[in-house]
């Protein structure tokens, strides 16, 4: 009986890790993405010689990435997080996470 339980808490457990880490690859790619395209328009200001003289967007990191770790419940562990092509400008985003 015990034994019944605690195997269906071990079951719902690891589905909620599951939702977590798709929810969490999901909030990296929407992340990497802006990430990339916040990168492109710094790096845009920054090679037109724009606001990035005075200070005002230098495109130096971007969002550095957001849902890097996800759950790390469950049997797949927490999501790689992270999108695919970082941010622009001189250091990027993205990235980093896991477990």
């Amino acid at each position: 009986m015990v034994g019944d339980v605690t195997g269906a808490v071990g079951d719902v457990s690891n589905a909620v890790g599951d939702v977590s880490n798709a929810v969490g690859d999901v909030v990296s790619d929407v992340v990497g993405s802006i990430d990339s395209m916040v990168g492109d328009v710094t790096s845009g200001i920054s090679e037109a010689g724009g606001a990035s003289s005075d200070g005002g967007f230098a495109g130096d990191s971007g969002f550095s990435g957001g849902g890097d770790g996800g759950s790390s419940g469950g049997d797949s562990g927490g999501s790689s997080g992270g999108g695919d092509s970082g941010g622009g400008g001189d250091s990027g985003g993205g990235g980093g996470g896991g477990d």
